[in-house]
C-alpha cells in the first residue's frame, strides 16, 4: 500500500502529495494484523469480541497500583529437567466392622521436577468410604432368675456387631427380649409359739411368696395348717396343746461402732419363758457381747476438670480419696468412673469484627480492608447447639436475637425487631439451641454502641439437617475411574465454601479447585435432594441456582481463573433465580475484574444498579462495595435513581434476568438476551475502542479529500 500511495504522487498536485504523505504516516501507526495478538474471551450470543491489553498466557487483576499476573497456559516445548508427577491409588482395605467404613491411599511413584505438572493427589493421601457391615447378635444363653411375684423369667438379645451402611439387619433390637414360665415353691413362715394358756399354744404362719407353675403348694410344706391359701400375705394359725415350754430369746444386732474403743455390743433379750419343767435360755435377759470393729468413715470422692472436646464429646473422671468404712456413707459414684458430656457443636468467641480503632474511619478507607461485614456464618446440625461466650473483655457486649434478614443487615434493635438473651456485661455465655424442625438461619448481634454497625458484631447460625442427605452421602460412584461418596450442600459449604467466602475468595491449589467442583457436579447430579440438609424441601430450580452460583465463584477463585466459565455459570443462576443477591453479586465483581475502566464501564455500572435492586439492604451489597474498595475503584451509589432509569430502559444489552420497564409500565424479566462476558468487557474497554473509531474516521475522511 506505501509503494502506491507513493507512486500516485506523480500524479498528483503539491495538496494532494501533502495528503497522501499524512496518509502514509496514519498507515504507519495504525495496528497491523503482525501486532502481538491480544487474549478473546468469546461468547456464541454476539459478535463483539473484547481484548485485553496484557502479557500473554497471563490474567491481569484490575488493581489500581501494581499489577498481579496470575500463571497463564505454558507454551513451547519441555526440557529433559521437567517431570510430570504420576500416582496412582491402592488397593481399598479390608471394610473396619466398628466403623463401616474402608479405605485407600494415593502413592506417588514418580515426583514432579521441574515445570512437570503436579499428581492430582498429595503423596499418601487417604481416602475412604463406607461398606457394608452386617449386623450380628442373639439372645442371651442363660436366663435370668425367676421372678417370684410374677413366675416368668426373661432373657435379653444381645447384638455384638452393629449394622453399617447397606448391611442387613438384626432380627430384633437390642431392646428386645424373650420370656418364659418357670417353676416358683410356694414359702411361709411363721410367728413364735405364744405363751402356754389352757394347756393349748398358737402360732401364725404366713405366706411370703406364692407358688407358680407346678411349684410345691403352701399347704404342702411342713407344719403349714391346712387352711393356708396360695395367696401372698395369706396366714393361719397352728394350735397345740402344751404342758411344758422352753425358754426363748434372741440377740438384738450389733450397734454402732464406738470409735474410742472400737467396739461394738449386742444384748440378749428373753422372747419367752419357760413353763412347767421346760428348757431355760443360754442366756440372761440383757446379756451382752463385744466385738471388735471398725469405725463408721463416710467416702469422700469428686469428679475431675472436663478434657478438651473430641468428636463432639469431652470427658472427666471421679476420684475416691477417703474410702468408705464401716457404716459411713458412700460416695456417690465409684472410683475413677468416666463422665461423659455433649460438647457445643461450636463456640463463637464474641467480639467486634471491626476492632473499635477503626470505627471513625470510613469501611472503604480502613487498611487493611476487611474481607466480610459479618462474623463468619455458624452451621450447627439439629439437635446439637452453639455457644456464644466473652470473658473479661476490655468492652462490655450483649447478645440480640434479631427478627429476620432486614433487621440484622441494618441493626434494627426496636422492640418488634430484635429479642435481648444477654445483658451488657464484660464476661457472658448464651447457648443457642439448634432445635428448629427444619434447616433455618437464625440472626444474632450486639446492640452495645455501634458494636453492630461499625463494629460488624453480628453473625448467622444455620441449622442444617445432615438426616436428609445421609443415605446419598453414603451412597458411592465412579468418575474418572476413581470411586467417590455423593456430597450434598451442607457439607461443601462446611468443608470448602464458607472458608473460602471468609478468606478473599481465593483457592490456593488446582487439585482442591477440582475436588470442590468434583462435589458440586454431584450435587447438581442429585438435586434437589442434594440440597435438603441446607433447605427445607428446596425446588430444583433453587438447588441449582445455588450450585451454578458456586460453580462461578470457583472458576473466579481458583489459581489460574476462568473468567468464560465463572460467566457461564452465574447466567444459569440468574436465569433460574433472576432475585437472588448472590449470583447477581459475584456477576457485579466479575466484570468489576474484567472491566479496563470501571469507573466509566457502561456495562458494569448497569450490572451494579441492578445489583442494587436486588440486594439492598443487605450485607450481601457491602461485600460488592467491598470488592471496589479492594481494587482501589470508588465505591458507586445505589441511589442515583435517574442514572439507574436511564441504564435500565436504554442500554440494549442487560444482565442476566435485569427487570426492565415496558410500554404500560410494568415490569418485565429480560431472559431473550443472556449478556456475555464478550459484551461486558467490550463496553468495560471503551478508551480502546474509541482510539480506534478516531483512527479510522480520520482515515475515510483522507479518502474523501483525495477522491
Amino acid at each position: 500500500m506505501i509503494n502506491l500511495a507513493l507512486i500516485s504522487v506523480r500524479r498528483c498536485n503539491i495538496k494532494q502529495q501533502t495528503m497522501l504523505h499524512l496518509l502514509t504516516l496514519l498507515l504507519l501507526v495504525t495496528p497491523t494484523s503482525s501486532a502481538k495478538p491480544s487474549r478473546k474471551i468469546i461468547n456464541a450470543r454476539h459478535t463483539t469480541t473484547p481484548t485485553y491489553n496484557e502479557p500473554p498466557g497471563r490474567i491481569v487483576d484490575s488493581y489500581p497500583t501494581n499489577h498481579r499476573f496470575l500463571p497463564g497456559i505454558k507454551s513451547g516445548g519441555t526440557t529433559s529437567n521437567n517431570v510430570d508427577c504420576q500416582g496412582s491409588w491402592g488397593g481399598w482395605s479390608t471394610c473396619v466392622a466398628s466403623t463401616g467404613r474402608k479405605t485407600r491411599t494415593y502413592t506417588h511413584t514418580t515426583s514432579r521436577s521441574g515445570s512437570g505438572t503436579s499428581c492430582s493427589y498429595t503423596h499418601n493421601f487417604q481416602q475412604s468410604m463406607s461398606c457394608p457391615v452386617n449386623c450380628v447378635g442373639a439372645f442371651a444363653t442363660n436366663w435370668e432368675t425367676c421372678d417370684a411375684t410374677t413366675g416368668t423369667q426373661s432373657r435379653p438379645y444381645v447384638i455384638t456387631t452393629i449394622k453399617r451402611s447397606t448391611g442387613t439387619a438384626c432380627s430384633h433390637s437390642s431392646s428386645d427380649t424373650e420370656s418364659q414360665d418357670c417353676l416358683i415353691d410356694c414359702e411361709i413362715s411363721s410367728s413364735t409359739w405364744s405363751l402356754c394358756v389352757s394347756s393349748s399354744r398358737t402360732k401364725t404362719w404366713t405366706v411370703n411368696i406364692k407358688a407358680f407353675n407346678g411349684g410345691a403348694t403352701c399347704t404342702s410344706l411342713p407344719n403349714a395348717p391346712s387352711g393356708l391359701t396360695n395367696v401372698v400375705g395369706a396366714t393361719a394359725d397352728q394350735t397345740e396343746a402344751c404342758t411344758v415350754q422352753d425358754c426363748a430369746g434372741e440377740w438384738s444386732a450389733y450397734d454402732t461402732c464406738n470409735p474410742s474403743t472400737s467396739l461394738q455390743t449386742k444384748t440378749y433379750t428373753v422372747t419367752q419363758n419357760k413353763a412347767g419343767s421346760g428348757n431355760d435360755c443360754a442366756f440372761a435377759d440383757g446379756a451382752t457381747q463385744d466385738q471388735s470393729c471398725i469405725p463408721d468413715i463416710n467416702c469422700i470422692g469428686e469428679w475431675g476438670t472436663y478434657s478438651s472436646c473430641v468428636a463432639g464429646e469431652k470427658q472427666r473422671t471421679y476420684s475416691i480419696t477417703t474410702t468408705q468404712s464401716g457404716s459411713g456413707t458412700e460416695c456417690s459414684n465409684t472410683h475413677e468412673e468416666i463422665e461423659t458430656k455433649e460438647c457445643p457443636f461450636d463456640t463463637i468467641t464474641w467480639d467486634y469484627f471491626i476492632q473499635k480503632s477503626q470505627w471513625t474511619t470510613p469501611l472503604f478507607q480502613q487498611h487493611p480492608l476487611p474481607n466480610s461485614t459479618e462474623m463468619k456464618i455458624i452451621t450447627c446440625p439439629i439437635g446439637k447447639y452453639v455457644n456464644i461466650q466473652w470473658k473479661n473483655t476490655e468492652h462490655s457486649h450483649d447478645v440480640f436475637e434479631m427478627t429476620n434478614h432486614d433487621s440484622f443487615a441494618t441493626c434494627n434493635f426496636s422492640s418488634t425487631q430484635a429479642t435481648r438473651l444477654s445483658t451488657n456485661e464484660n464476661s457472658g455465655n448464651v447457648r443457642i439451641d439448634c432445635n428448629s424442625p427444619i434447616p433455618s438461619t437464625k440472626y444474632y448481634a450486639c446492640s452495645v454502641g455501634d458494636a453492630c454497625n461499625k463494629g460488624f458484631q453480628r453473625i448467622r447460625i444455620h441449622t442444617t439437617d445432615p438426616s436428609k442427605t445421609q443415605t446419598l452421602r453414603e451412597t458411592s460412584y465412579t468418575k474418572n475411574g476413581v470411586e467417590r461418596t455423593h456430597s450434598s450442600l451442607a457439607s461443601i459449604l462446611e468443608n470448602h465454601l464458607i472458608e473460602l467466602a471468609y478468606n478473599g475468595h481465593h483457592i490456593a491449589t488446582e487439585a482442591r479447585a477440582i475436588e470442590i467442583m468434583s462435589q458440586l457436579e454431584s450435587i447438581l447430579e442429585n438435586s434437589p435432594l442434594s440440597c435438603s440438609d441446607w433447605w427445607h424441601n428446596p425446588s430444583k430450580s433453587q438447588c441449582d441456582a445455588f450450585v451454578y452460583t458456586d460453580m462461578g465463584f470457583v472458576e473466579r477463585g481458583r489459581p489460574v481463573a476462568n473468567l468464560v466459565k465463572a460467566e457461564e455459570n452465574y447466567a444459569k443462576a440468574i436465569q433460574l433465580q433472576p432475585t437472588w443477591c448472590a449470583a447477581q453479586g459475584y456477576r457485579t465483581q466479575l466484570l468489576l475484574k474484567a472491566s479496563a475502566n470501571p469507573n466509566t464501564d457502561a456495562a458494569l455500572r448497569a450490572q451494579y444498579l441492578h445489583t442494587c435492586q436486588v440486594c439492598v439492604p443487605s450485607h450481601g451489597m457491602e461485600t460488592v462495595q467491598l470488592a471496589f474498595a479492594h481494587l482501589g475503584v470508588d465505591v458507586p451509589s445505589c441511589s442515583e435513581e435517574e442514572d439507574e432509569e436511564k441504564v435500565v430502559v436504554e442500554t440494549k444489552r442487560q444482565a442476566p434476568g435485569v427487570v426492565a420497564i415496558n410500554s404500560n409500565g410494568n415490569e418485565t424479566t429480560d431472559e431473550s438476551d443472556l449478556l456475555g462476558i464478550e459484551d461486558s468487557l467490550s463496553q468495560a474497554s471503551g478508551t480502546r475502542s474509541g482510539v480506534k473509531k478516531l483512527l479510522v474516521s480520520i482515515w475515510i475522511g483522507i479518502i474523501l479529500l483525495i477522491v
